[in-house]
């Protein structure tokens, strides 16, 4: 039986995992249950680049077709970026923020990259090969990045939360 509290299921995943099972699966949930399905799609960058720098896996291309697929089936998409990942320049950074102000989703989460204890990112930091962003440069970043979205996405995070005991840098994300 359906819970009259539960009026929306947020799943957030990978655009490599959706595919015309899920989705048909989705769609039985949110027409048949009258539950509203959010996807939360982790893209991080569009540029593939980056992509291969961070180990993400999957092509741009890839999320692309993933929210084609979606939004022909009337399911929301929410998209995951980070901001200051390894190589982007602020111009990378924007690019991919028009980008999504271009394309149909309903929602969006910032992230800051963290640097984390004992991963491939801490050991480039603390060789001095990543230097992350500085409060004053995240804020300003986020505001540009901001002013470029439309009013219809919704702006669901504006900073990542991490375990602080992991936390290397920027130590200024530890404190919202």
């Amino acid at each position: 039986t359906q819970d009259s509290r539960v009026i929306v299921l947020a799943i957030a995943t990978r655009p490599d995992c959706i595919n015309q099972g899920i989705i048909d699966l989705l769609k039985e949930v949110k027409y048949n249950r009258g539950i509203d399905i959010w996807i939360e799609l982790g893209l991080q960058t569009i540029h593939d680049r980056t992509a291969k720098l961070i180990n993400r896996c999957y092509r741009t291309e890839v999320f692309f077709e993933a929210i084609s697929q979606l939004r022909q089936n009337d399911i929301d998409v929410i998209v995951h970026l980070m901001m200051g990942l390894p190589g982007e320049t602020e111009v990378d950074m924007l690019q991919t923020v028009k980008k999504m102000a271009e394309i149909d989703i309903r929602g969006i989460k910032f992230h800051c990259v963290n640097v984390m204890k004992n991963t491939d990112l801490e050991k480039l930091f603390l060789s001095g090969k990543y230097i992350p962003l500085n409060l004053e440069k995240y804020i300003d970043i986020l505001s540009e990045s901001i002013m470029w979205l439309p009013p219809h996405i919704v702006v669901h995070r504006l900073i990542s939360d991490c375990n602080p005991n992991y936390l290397v840098a920027p130590l200024w994300a530890s404190d919202k």
